[in-house]
């Protein structure tokens, strides 16, 4: 697996504050996330192949500029078993030192209430954060953000693509959201930023956070 990098930045100062990561193989054929995931769900290898991709971007990200944050992936697979999720955080603990980790569960994921406690108390100790990813891609599960509150929410594509040219409701409908989330003390971030009038709209809505093309490509280290 070949790591990339995509930034997420202050949408304000467009400051560089983190790095999601995100897989790529060199394997003729398997070169997609997509592509890799459907192959190990053949071989009943989903969870390992998650972990990996895991590892190896936090050991190569480990190189970039010092108090960068990394946000890292994990497969909603691996939620059906907390303890085997957290053994993997524990052992990337160790290898990342004091690097700043952000740890990204889609929001389908988050319904598992009593996995989701026990996942947020162990990332607690071992100093890791939290996102919900792709928020409002499905059900925006207002409940688990109050109940296992994560640290950021990260607002799906679906949401920011062509925000700026978007009737006056759907931008409410956002704003509120937002707010909501913010209120929390929790911080919004928009997914997907492509254009920059999109990005002067997250803006004006609130968001505190960005990320997409608009920023930069996924790129390697």
């Amino acid at each position: 697996v070949r790591p990339h990098f995509q930034s997420i930045v202050d949408i304000t100062t467009k400051n560089i504050i983190g790095y999601e990561i995100l897989g790529r193989g060199s394997v003729f054929g398997l070169e997609s996330v997509q592509a890799m995931f459907n192959a190990a769900n053949q071989l009943n290898l989903v969870v390992e192949l998650s972990q990996l991709l895991r590892w190896e971007g936090i050991r190569v990200g480990c190189d970039l500029p010092t108090h960068s944050m990394l946000f890292v992936n994990t497969h909603p697979k691996e939620l059906e078993s907390p303890q085997c999720l957290i053994d993997s955080l524990e052992q990337v603990r160790r290898i990342s030192g004091s690097t700043n980790l952000v740890l990204e569960i889609h929001e389908a994921s988050v319904t598992h209430r009593k996995n989701m406690r026990e996942l947020s108390a162990a990332l607690k100790d071992l100093q890791i954060e939290l996102a919900f990813d792709d928020f409002g891609s499905g059900q925006a599960r207002l409940a688990e953000l109050i109940e296992a509150r994560p640290d950021y929410v990260k607002f799906d594509i679906s949401l920011i693509h062509q925000i700026d040219q978007a009737g006056e409701a759907r931008k409410r409908m956002l704003r509120t959201l937002v707010q909501m989330v913010r209120d929390l003390e929790i911080r919004a971030l928009a997914e997907g930023v492509e254009t920059e009038d999109e990005a002067n709209t997250c803006i004006e809505i609130g968001f505190d956070l960005a990320q997409g093309y608009y920023y930069g490509h996924p790129a390697p280290l």
